[in-house]
């Protein structure tokens, strides 16, 4: 049922089967102010602030999102786009890292360990 005040404002209720998963969207998904994603023209910017979204629990200071190169390229390019990762990093994570720290007032600390002689993938936190 929906109403709809005089003063503007919308009032919801939900049936007893709907409304556990009304509220489960809380928990299980992220979402942003309007006027945050109006500021955001970079796409990068914009997966890294879904991916911080992702992360974060509840109201923590501090959010950390970890992932091999692969994972990283994957979230911002999909599965079927590669680029050097010296290029992807400064095309893609420091464009959309910059953009974040400039327009919503966030510091974001980029961590590259690269793995010198070794079959393991850089890791990106």
């Amino acid at each position: 049922m929906v109403d709809f005040m005089e003063d503007g404002e919308v009032a919801f209720r939900f049936s007893e089967f709907a409304s556990p998963f009304v509220f489960a969207l809380r928990t299980q998904y992220y979402s942003f102010k309007l006027a945050e994603i109006a500021r955001i023209k970079s796409k990068y910017a914009l997966v890294l602030m879904k991916l911080w979204k992702a992360r974060r629990y509840r109201d923590q200071r501090v959010t950390t999102i970890e992932g091999d190169l692969d994972e990283w390229q994957d979230w911002f390019l999909g599965s079927e786009k590669r680029i050097a990762p010296a290029i992807f990093k400064r095309n893609c994570l420091t464009v959309g890292a910059e953009e974040l720290e400039k327009k919503i007032g966030v510091e974001i600390f980029l961590n590259t360990i690269k793995l010198l002689y070794s079959n393991k993938k850089p890791y990106i936190s």
